[in-house]
């Protein structure tokens, strides 16, 4: 119906049809005591059926998270090394992967076993890394269990303890106990140094500090979709970075390499991170973020600096991708049959001629 217009007949009709009262032989008052009895019968029934009493895994995991939300992260270790013996478990190791991802470290603190690092290629507490599964191993004094120690997807480390005889409860547990420690870890880490101090192994350069602490988890997985990436050489990298995100149905990748090396690089690939976020989170296009970034290190730091770029926008759902290469490096067309691509600028971003990159 137009605004302002009068009903028509018909629809007056219809209105006073709707209006009118529909006759009935139970009382209003009636049939609503009858759906409010219903209704607290089935909430009595529910509560008769359902036990919401604490159980002893929820217990175990209920204290350790009460008691981590204020602890200070040197306490975490202990804490964890309590509550798996509440249930038998001994010799526990949280094992952190190096930077070089070539080893898993354990973390110290008091009540955890200080070990060699094992090798993520070739050791029980690699295979469950890797695997994102549960290794045991039997001992003479009970099972050697290793359990993922996954925060999401990123794959965060290993946890390993012994048991003296192992049942389908203890892996039920354990292994949403090992889950519960990623996220402490994880948690913790973006207000101490003990974790990354773990995983150091040798000297870092103060542009590998810079452009590790601008990094995206290095792993992510969907059912549709995985990601992963690492920074080489580990402890010198300069301009080399990379960024992602997964907005609903669409995956956002970036690989960026600055001119040059040392502090200056690191400082030019920190600028195109940022540009490039914060122009993907304006939601614009692939064109756009390219010219939005060539903007920003032009402005920065003049006509004789320029930074590689590789961006894509992949649709999970249907496989759809759209690429720019702003660089000499071809890309590689990933994709699948049906898939579409977005013509490329061939420019690093800093050096791009007066003409607009092609739209999508």
């Amino acid at each position: 119906m137009r605004a302002g217009s009068e009903p028509g007949p018909h629809l007056l009709k219809a209105a006073e049809a709707q209006a009118e009262p529909v006759a009935s032989d139970v009382p209003a008052a009636a049939v609503q005591m009858g759906r409010v009895t219903k209704a607290e019968d089935k909430r009595e029934l529910g509560r008769a059926d359902v036990d919401r009493s604490e159980g002893f895994g929820e217990r175990l995991l209920g204290v350790l998270l009460d008691r981590a939300h204020e602890m200070p992260p040197q306490l975490i270790a202990p804490l964890i090394a309590e509550e798996v013996g509440t249930i038998g478990g001994y010799d526990v190791s949280i094992l952190l992967q190096d930077y070089e991802q070539l080893v898993l470290v354990p973390l110290p603190g008091r009540g955890l076993t200080a070990g060699e690092p094992e090798l993520i290629d070739d050791s029980p507490a690699g295979a469950a890394f890797l695997r994102a599964k549960t290794v045991e191993v039997p001992q003479d004094n009970g099972v050697r269990m290793y359990l993922p120690l996954l925060d999401g997807s990123d794959q965060v480390g290993a946890m390993a303890l012994t048991l003296d005889t192992v049942d389908d409860d203890n892996r039920r547990m354990l292994r949403r106990l090992a889950g519960l420690v990623a996220d402490m870890i994880v948690t913790k880490e973006t207000y101490t140094d003990q974790f990354f101090r773990a995983r150091r192994r040798a000297p870092m350069g103060v542009a590998a500090e810079i452009q590790w602490s601008l990094l995206p988890p290095l792993t992510m997985s969907c059912p549709q979709a995985e990601v992963a990436g690492i920074l080489e050489p580990a402890y010198d990298v300069a301009g080399d970075s990379f960024d992602y995100a997964l907005n609903d149905d669409v995956l956002h990748m970036a690989m960026i390499d600055a001119l040059g090396h040392g502090l200056d690089a690191a400082t030019m690939a920190t600028v195109a991170i940022g540009a490039y976020r914060h122009a993907r989170r304006a939601d614009i296009g692939l064109a756009e973020i390219y010219a939005f970034m060539d903007q920003a290190i032009k402005n920065q730091f003049g006509p004789d600096h320029f930074v590689t770029v590789q961006m894509m926008r992949l649709d999970i759902t249907t496989g759809q991708l759209q690429w720019v290469n702003a660089g000499p490096v071809t890309a590689v067309d990933p994709r699948p049959p049906g898939g579409a691509a977005v013509a490329q600028p061939d420019h690093p971003a800093g050096r791009l001629r007066r003409r607009r990159p092609p739209d999508q």
